[in-house]
């Protein structure tokens, strides 16, 4: 299972560094989304250290993440003025059980279409935010 498991971490990687190089050969994008591209790790959930190591990856056309236990995967429709759209999330199918459940859970109910995003470059945080709850990620430099 561990093997499957980082199987999928690397396709989702692969897929992530193929799509930043397309960049460049798209039409630009909306600053919003233009900023917010790379990885992020997410550091609070509803203002609380979340209980698993968790990350975002955000390319010119997909969203991944890992929740701690499982992985997801979105398609990007529409990133701009503060809110995206994006396609039903995929997701790896790993049983999750305690504090792996829950976090998976609050993030799955999180990202989503409609989310409310901002982005604070000060500190290099990304927060999305949907109904109750606030998931808040830190931009993981390039050169880790």
């Amino acid at each position: 299972m561990k093997k499957l498991s980082l199987s999928a971490f690397t396709l989702f990687l692969s897929i992530f560094v193929f799509s930043s190089v397309a960049i460049a050969e798209r039409s630009p994008l909306p600053p919003l989304h233009e900023e917010v591209i790379g990885a992020w790790k997410l550091v609070k959930i509803n203002d609380i250290l979340p209980y698993h190591q968790a990350y975002l990856y955000i390319t010119a056309e997909n969203m991944f993440a890992r929740t701690g236990c499982n992985h997801l995967f979105s398609t990007i429709t529409w990133f701009d003025q503060d809110f995206w759209e994006i396609d039903p999330v995929s997701t790896t199918r790993m049983d999750c059980a305690g504090t792996r459940e829950l976090q998976e859970l609050l993030i799955l109910n999180t990202l989503k279409s409609g989310a409310n995003i901002s982005y604070q470059d000060d500190e290099k945080q990304l927060i999305i935010q949907e109904s109750e709850n606030v998931l808040t990620y830190n931009k993981i430099s390039e050169s880790n």
